[in-house]
């Protein structure tokens, strides 16, 4: 819906809904999913003179997934119930930028910030499948464990960027990013039937920065030639699976970080446009970027040294 009673005030609000329902191969394996999704958003103001735009959403997920194992390699008529697992999230937040053109020399200039605060569980039950093959119904579609992780992530950043041309040939953009995310409530809770103890383990709440540059200039040496350069740097923060999800199979156990680093990249470019007739144009960008701290599994063997979480047979 949209609501634009002049050219100063404009407001939006928008719904959806997307169901997805897979089948992975066999009878018993499925993965389906339910989202939802509220937005809205108000711009007042024209940008001659000063334009504000703010912009709000709310939205929710659910997963459902199942996944089964054959009681024999060389047949595959007959599967159980390995795997199930419930994942909800939630997601909501909102942005604010003021965004002004003609100023001096500027051809437009920005400033705003934005707020995203989303939370979520994996809830996993793993079922006995070992005695399947045999018919043993004391072992075969028991509960083998139960595990449920999960936490919350609030990412904030402020931003300020701006376009200018001093000088006919000459254009420049500036502009620079400041985020903060902080990780909360991650917790990790996990049971091995038939033991009635649980194993509770709480993370420490933690807190990390990340500045993000970017400049980039064009000249236009000859009217049919110019020439371009950019540097930027950038990062990624760890989700919410990198940092919380534990899940358990019967050989195999991964483990979160909680304190994980963010991904950084720094970028440089430099390149020509050339346009010597109407009809043909050439153009050739030089590009590199450099990663660093890229957050990749890592792979431990038992019986060790291994971090404590990992299981004392498998992987």
């Amino acid at each position: 819906l949209n609501y634009a009673p002049s050219s100063r005030l404009s407001a939006f609000v928008g719904g959806n809904l997307f169901g997805d329902s897979r089948n992975t191969g066999t009878p018993l394996s499925y993965a389906h999913r339910d989202q939802r999704d509220l937005s809205a958003g108000l711009d007042l103001g024209q940008y001659s003179t000063g334009m504000l735009g703010l912009r709000a959403w709310d939205g929710r997920q659910i997963e459902n997934q199942r996944s089964t194992a054959f009681r024999s390699a060389a047949t595959r008529a007959a599967e159980d119930s390995s795997l199930r697992a419930t994942i909800p999230s939630h997601d909501w937040g909102g942005s604010a930028i003021w965004t002004r053109t003609q100023l001096a020399f500027l051809e437009s200039f920005s400033i705003g910030g934005d707020f995203r605060h989303y939370q979520g569980d994996y809830n996993e039950i793993d079922f006995n499948t070992g005695g399947c093959a045999a018919a043993n119904p004391l072992t075969c579609g028991t509960i083998a464990r139960t595990v449920s992780s999960g936490g919350s992530q609030n990412l904030s950043g402020i931003f300020a960027q701006a376009t200018f041309a001093p000088w006919t040939p000459l254009r420049v953009e500036l502009s620079a990013r400041g985020d903060r995310w902080d990780n909360n409530d991650g917790h990790s809770v996990d049971n091995t039937p038939p033991s009635p103890t649980y194993n509770t383990a709480s993370y420490g709440d933690s807190s990390k920065t990340a500045f993000s540059p970017r400049a980039g200039i064009r000249y236009q040496l000859f009217s049919s030639f110019a020439l371009h350069a950019a540097y930027y740097r950038a990062f990624r923060a760890p989700n919410l699976a990198e940092l919380y999800r534990k899940q358990v199979s019967s050989t195999q156990v991964t483990i979160p970080n909680p304190y994980l680093s963010s991904e950084n990249a720094e970028g440089r470019e430099a390149g020509f446009d050339w346009q010597p007739l109407d009809w043909v144009q050439m153009k050739g960008t030089w590009y590199v970027a450099d990663y660093n701290n890229v957050n990749s599994p890592q792979t431990f063997e038992a019986p060790g040294p291994t971090p404590a979480g990992c299981p004392a047979t498998g992987t």
